[in-house]
């Protein structure tokens, strides 16, 4: 930047530098200033330099489960999810996997977040969703029979 003053005119350069990169962690990294002098003005000043610090924060990520359904008896199908904002950068990926509230018997099941997980560079919200177990199909058809009048009925079967 250029500075200047009452009477005269000089240029100073400011130069940052951070050791964060793209690829850097969460957490915190020193921001360092330096001044070049070309005029050699800067030995007339008492000059302070303030460093800072450049913060690295969890980068946001949702998922959502995807909802998922089955008839009674068959096995779970498998839990899935969507990323529905934010993305993985740096070729890191979720480890883990969804898991739901146990039971068999028709009805709804929330999917849970089980062990699925990010890295501490993500600040990862979960959305879920049911899994949910239709009643299965179950046909009962009565044996045709027959009896002479005045007989008592025969046994009743059922295919």
């Amino acid at each position: 930047f250029n500075f200047s003053l009452p009477n005269f005119y000089f240029h100073i350069t400011a130069a940052y530098a951070t050791s964060a990169r793209t690829n850097s962690p969460v957490g915190g990294y020193p921001i360092t200033s330096s001044l070049l002098d070309p005029d050699h003005k800067l030995a007339n000043y008492a000059v302070t330099t303030n460093h800072a610090t450049l913060t690295v924060n969890p980068a946001p990520l949702t998922v959502a489960a995807d909802a998922q359904s089955k008839w009674y008896g068959q096995a779970d199908p498998a839990l899935t999810y969507q990323l529905t904002s934010g993305g993985m950068v740096n070729g890191d990926s979720l480890s883990g996997g969804l898991s739901r509230i146990a039971g068999e018997n028709a009805g709804t099941y929330a999917i849970l977040q089980g062990t699925l997980a990010a890295s501490t560079n993500y600040a990862l919200v979960y959305v879920g969703t049911n899994l949910t177990i239709r009643p299965n199909w179950l046909t009962v058809v009565a044996d045709d029979q027959s009896r002479a009048y005045g007989e008592t009925n025969p046994v009743l079967t059922i295919t």
